[in-house]
């Protein structure tokens, strides 16, 4: 049974905004979690360089617990006994 619902693609998505050509609202701008309006180019800057070192320390975190489990773990997977 149909859902009634059509898959539009993202050309499709977008010949439809300029096919409106409607101009921006004030609203019209990425908000973060915490609220932050990135309404300007610094503003985009700094939050993606914010995340960038927050992903650059999670990996170092699980760099850090990947090599504490295998040393926990090498004992127990030696076969050679």
């Amino acid at each position: 049974m149909a859902s009634g619902y059509t898959a539009r693609t993202f050309e499709d998505r977008a010949s439809g905004i300029k096919k409106h050509g409607e101009a921006p609202t004030r609203d019209d701008v990425s908000i973060t979690i915490d609220g932050i309006r990135l309404d300007t180019k610094e503003k985009v800057l700094a939050f993606l360089a914010e995340v960038d070192e927050i992903r650059k320390a999670e990996q170092k975190r699980a760099k850090r617990k990947s090599r504490c489990h295998a040393s926990v773990l090498a004992p127990t997977l030696d076969t050679r006994t």
